[in-house]
Formats: C-alpha cells, structure tokens, sequence
C-alpha cells in the first residue's frame, strides 16, 4: 500500500506539467503504471483470499453490536438530524450525546434518542427507530450483491 501511495506522488507530479509534456513523464509513467497494476493485482488476489476464508458469526456480530449499546447507529442518527437542517457540528454533538447517554445510562442507542428531547423535537418515534435498525442498514446489501455477481458474469 505504501509502495503504491509513492506512485500517486509521482503520478500527481505528472499532472501539475500536462501541458509541458517531456521525456521525465513518460520515463515515470513506463515504470509506475505497469508496476502499480501488479500491486494492485496483488492486493486484490490476498483480499480475495482472505474474504473466500472469512468465517462470519452473525450472532456474535449482534452480541458485540449490543455490547456498545448500538452506538454504531449514531452514524445514522446524525445523517437523518443533517436531513432534518441541522448543521453537521450541532447533529454530531447530538447523536454523540445519545451514544454517550447510552453507555452510561445502559440502554439502547434509540432509547437514548428517544429521551434526548432535541432529537425528540426534530425526530419522530418511526424515524429513530428506522435509524436504529440494523434491517434499514443492510437494506441494499442484495441489490449490491447481485450487482456485483452481474459484473463478474459479464
């Protein structure tokens, strides 16, 4: 990765001059493209293999995701105050407040929400909970999947 980042050095070099095209371009370019495909091949192949190999435990995921109180749907919480007009600064400290709230008071990220009375007024009940809903997450997954799988078949 780092090997790769150095080639982005060099091929953004190459763009400040684009319109003095000259002999120390084409020389960069004839080493770093061929070389910066085979890495990237490279990496590819290793993360292909370690995805085929990849166990998943569905319940475990959701025991660790209950362990944080579901603070990971505080992300979502500030997406929905940002779409409601909140500026990002104000959103984040609220939805930040919540998942702060929920690992103290020990309860869920959308119970949080839902005592949180400037989420309350900008947020209803439906809306928090769509928001906390790992199901509203993973919505897209199939669609991306089978987007996917049409691509490799092509």
């Amino acid at each position: 990765a780092r090997l790769l980042r150095g080639y982005s050095v060099t091929a953004m070099e190459n763009i400040a001059l684009w319109h003095e095209r000259d002999i120390s371009h084409s020389s960069t370019e004839r080493i770093i493209l061929p070389d910066a495909s085979e890495i990237v091949f490279y990496m590819l192949k290793r993360m292909q293999g370690l995805i085929e190999g990849l166990n998943v435990y569905p319940k475990n995921m959701l025991a660790n995701m209950a362990k944080t109180q579901n603070a990971i749907f505080s992300g979502s919480i500030l997406l929905a105050l940002i779409d409601k007009g909140f500026d990002r600064q104000k959103a984040y400290a609220l939805s930040q407040e919540a998942a702060f709230c929920a690992n103290q008071k020990n309860i869920s990220m959308q119970e949080a929400c839902l005592l949180n009375p400037e989420i309350k007024n900008v947020l209803s009940d439906k809306e928090i909970a769509a928001c906390c809903d790992i199901k509203t997450q993973l919505k897209n997954v199939d669609f991306i999947f089978n987007k996917a799988l049409k691509k490799k078949r092509r």
